[in-house]
């Protein structure tokens, strides 16, 4: 990189030269404004190192956040909060999570995946409450890229999951389609 920098500071200097006579401290004021915006240039390529593999405050997102919290509490005792909380009944968030496991479960890789579970019910949570994705993430302690990307998959697998089992369409001889969705979660 230094190499390519000197050759760049001798055509510049060629090129200042052929210009017009300057004063010294004036070319030289030129070439150092120049190397410095090449300088910024060649840094502003680089990319920026990450602050944390893991931002501290999701640490302990076992024991902290509403999934490994609220949730077992809910599941096994209060169902009627349950169903306000996540509008459905605990028996049909496990028949729902047994259809869409294992698209949703991902691979242990590089980190500890956050599990298919916890997927389901915070993008059911940011269904049935209307939080803001940030709200979510901090409930479940992830960031809110990560909580944005596990809503967006999760809706994703449902539709593919449940759109050919519940929503039925028939196509006839007329233009008309009909369409029968009964109601999964009463």
């Amino acid at each position: 990189m230094a190499a390519r920098e000197s050759d760049e500071m001798t055509e510049l200097t060629a090129e200042m030269d052929v210009c017009a006579p300057y004063d010294d401290s004036l070319l030289n004021l030129l070439l150092l404004e120049e190397y410095c915006l090449l300088k910024k240039k060649a840094l502003l390529e680089l990319p920026s190192p990450r602050r944390w593999w893991v931002r501290p405050i999701w640490e302990n997102r076992k024991q902290e956040s509403e999934f490994h919290t609220a949730m077992p509490l809910l599941m096994n005792g209060d169902t009627e909060y349950f169903q306000k909380y996540y509008r459905m009944s605990s028996e049909k968030f496990e028949e729902l999570h047994s259809l869409v496991e294992g698209p949703l479960t991902k691979l242990f890789v590089v980190r500890e995946p956050i599990p298919s579970r916890a997927r389901l019910a915070m993008t059911l949570r940011y269904m049935a409450s209307g939080m803001q994705i940030q709200d979510v993430a901090m409930a479940f302690r992830v960031g809110i890229s990560t909580a944005s990307n596990i809503i967006r998959e999760t809706c994703k697998v449902l539709w593919q999951v449940l759109q050919p089992i519940f929503l039925k369409v028939r196509c006839r001889q007329q233009k008309n389609v009909n369409v029968l969705l009964p109601n999964l979660f009463r």
